[in-house]
């Protein structure tokens, strides 16, 4: 066994032997609401110190508190190993450290307005490229999610001003589109790239466009609330070009750490999406959302039907998201068992590698029958692709083997062991790799150790 097989498989023993340990009293009472890479942001940080592995940091929190500033420093691992199928056995390991900070100018007597900053530091190499499919490049659902931008990265630069008692919102800055759209409650209770990182269709383009953390790029985002909060209103523009490619598909990444601010050439995206919330807030019956939206970009993106370099004018997705509570145990708590799902179409079959993409998934809170794992998560999913027809023609013409679908489902269960620390075992099946229909499916197993400082 090589030594990287060796260091994943210490580690996902490591997270499954401490999970499983009974928690400590001062364990059972802990909160935990994670700002972890990928889903929507919510500005209000405060939490208690129980939350956080070093608590009050020698009452650091509350002298940065009394200067509206809230700091949050965390860490995430993903050891993951391919015990059988795909192309070789092995594993990897690879984590992301995170830094959040919130700015609230009320402070400085500026009501409304806070400033976000968010950085990213990723190593490590991805399973899905080393061992599953690693002459493809991996497959396309992405085993670890925390695997893309191996790198220092400034990523969010976020003015956040709201108006009339919080029913209009703008946000301004660096941005990342899928802090906003396409997100759900439950995407990031999954570690594979085809849930947590937005549905994984609406960014297979080249060069890139939309965000997904640690990515970011200027933008504009309005966020209108009516006035019963039954409806919410989506809009933003984005600058397409946020690696500085000029639409060029073989030029490579100028802006590997986020930190070149130029304007891009290579056109804007346009984004919008409907939401319908039903219980909205309430602590009775069941809650949930469902959302309406796509984008269109005027950018230049390889055609992928061709193998000379050229390019297709102008792309666009549509798509449908939706969770909502299907059981709950008592009026007024979380646990209980919610479901989401997703529906993806592409507007332009030779921009995109995928037609159309479709996901599900189940997450109980509670599902342990004791009081200290009342706030642990299990969660099932299943997501299917279809690969655009477009692909065939150069594929055939390389002599490779042409794409058709790939299907992930994946199985874990999140324990929130308390003061900041959250160890995820995980099992996931990738169902033709990379789509190809020569690679045998894959069977994975490690977890996710997730820390907060």
């Amino acid at each position: 066994m090589g030594a990287a097989a060796a260091r994943c498989l210490l580690g996902c023993a490591c997270a499954l032997s401490l999970a499983v340990a009974p928690p400590s009293a001062a364990d059972t009472e802990v909160d935990l609401d994670h700002l972890e890479p990928g889903p929507s942001i919510d500005v209000d940080f405060q939490f208690p110190y129980s939350d956080f592995l070093f608590g009050n940091w020698l009452g650091a929190r509350d002298l940065m508190f009394d200067y509206g500033l809230d700091f949050r420093l965390h860490y995430t691992s993903q050891p993951m190993y391919n015990a059988a199928g795909g192309q070789k056995k092995g594993g990897t390991y690879l984590h992301n450290l995170g830094l959040d900070i919130l700015w609230d100018f009320e402070t400085f007597g500026i009501p409304n307005t806070s400033l976000l900053v968010r950085l990213s530091n990723r190593d490590g190499d991805s399973v899905s490229k080393e061992e599953v499919a690693p002459r493809e490049g991996g497959n396309t659902f992405v085993v670890q999610e925390i695997h893309g931008e191996q790198t220092a990265k400034v990523v969010n630069v976020q003015l956040n001003v709201n108006f009339f008692e919080e029913h209009v919102e703008l946000a301004i800055g660096r941005l990342v589109a899928f802090d906003d759209f396409t997100v759900t409650q439950y995407n990031c209770q999954f570690m594979n790239l085809a849930f947590c990182g937005a549905p994984r269709a609406a960014f297979l383009q080249n060069p890139g466009a939309w965000t997904v953390y640690p990515n970011a790029t200027w933008g504009a985002r309005i966020r209108l609330e009516s006035p019963d909060r039954r409806w919410t209103l989506l809009g933003a523009v984005y600058d397409a070009d946020y690696e500085n490619r000029e639409g060029d598909p073989t030029q490579s990444n100028s802006n590997n750490n986020g930190t070149d601010w130029r304007f891009g050439e290579n056109g804007v995206l346009v984004a919008g999406e409907l939401h319908y919330h039903n219980n909205r807030d309430s602590e009775v019956g069941l809650s949930g959302v469902f959302k309406v939206g796509g984008f269109w970009m005027n950018e230049d993106s390889e055609d992928i039907g061709k193998t000379d370099g050229s390019t297709v004018d102008g792309n666009g997705f549509l798509w449908f998201v939706g969770e909502h509570q299907l059981y709950r145990e008592r009026d007024g708590e979380d646990e209980g068992l919610g479901a989401f799902g997703s529906f993806q179409y592409s507007l332009e079959d030779n921009a995109n590698q995928m037609d159309y993409f479709v996901s599900f998934g189940l997450v109980y809170t509670g599902l342990l029958p004791w009081k200290s794992r009342s706030r642990d998560r299990t969660g099932l999913a299943f997501a299917h692709g279809a690969f655009s027809d477009a692909l065939k023609t150069p594929r055939r013409q390389q002599g490779l083997p042409t794409k058709k679908h790939e299907t992930v489902i994946e199985l874990n269960h999140r324990f929130e062991v308390g003061h900041g620390i959250a160890l995820q075992p995980d099992l996931q099946w990738i169902i033709n790799p990379a789509g190809t229909r020569d690679i045998p499916d894959a069977f994975l197993m490690g977890g996710k150790i997730y820390v907060e400082f």
